[in-house]
């Protein structure tokens, strides 16, 4: 049997906490020193063990933080190196398969394999923005209204709304919305030209 103090015995075990001493008293507060599943000691307040609201040092919340990452691949990064500061804070240089380099604490590791630096979102928007455009091309020559497509406005804006470079039957020639073509939002230049 172990020591028992302040009704907390060494030996005990809470979560992946196991009691292995006494520490100080802070006012009303006894403390433990602990040690987690992981080897990491730590001193846990007592009442905290046993309501159960610390379990661990962090690491089952964590589970990268008990291990050294370095060499490993999680989603689409390459852990390159592991780096701790002057006060002991752990983080990695990572690798993403784009060639992205970038310093992640050792808390957010967990993340990594849950996506990119980015790259894969714009690639998949290139993908699409590829085939909006060649479904465009398919509208180059018809007829809206009054208005003929003649080419897709290559003019660059801040909204992704595709234009049109159009001709109204009045012998007009603008920049028009996609989506005000097809819609019939614009059925001409403003001219009141219908075509038959």
């Amino acid at each position: 049997m172990g020591l028992a103090v302040s009704a907390i015995h060494i030996g005990d075990r809470f979560g992946s906490w196991t009691v292995i001493g006494e520490g100080p008293l802070k006012g009303r507060n006894r403390y433990f020193l602990c040690r987690c599943v992981c080897g990491k000691e730590k001193l846990v307040q007592g009442s905290s063990l046993r309501n159960g609201r610390s379990r661990s040092c962090g690491c089952s919340r964590y589970p990268f933080v008990s291990r050294d990452l370095t060499g490993e691949t999680l989603g689409t990064w390459s852990v390159l190196e592991r780096l701790v500061d002057a006060w002991g804070s752990v983080s990695y240089r990572c690798r993403c398969v784009c060639g992205t380099e970038r310093v992640v604490p050792e808390n957010e590791m967990h993340r990594l394999p849950d996506g990119s630096c980015g790259c894969i979102q714009r690639q998949n928007f290139k993908k699409v923005w590829t085939r909006s455009r060649e479904a465009a091309g398919d509208e180059i020559g018809k007829t809206f209204g009054s208005w003929t497509v003649l080419a897709i406005d290559e003019t660059p804006r801040p909204s992704r709304q595709r234009y049109y470079i159009c001709r109204c039957v009045c012998g007009t020639e603008r920049s028009v919305r996609r989506s005000a073509l097809i819609s019939g939002q614009s059925p001409n230049c403003g001219c009141g030209a219908h075509r038959d």
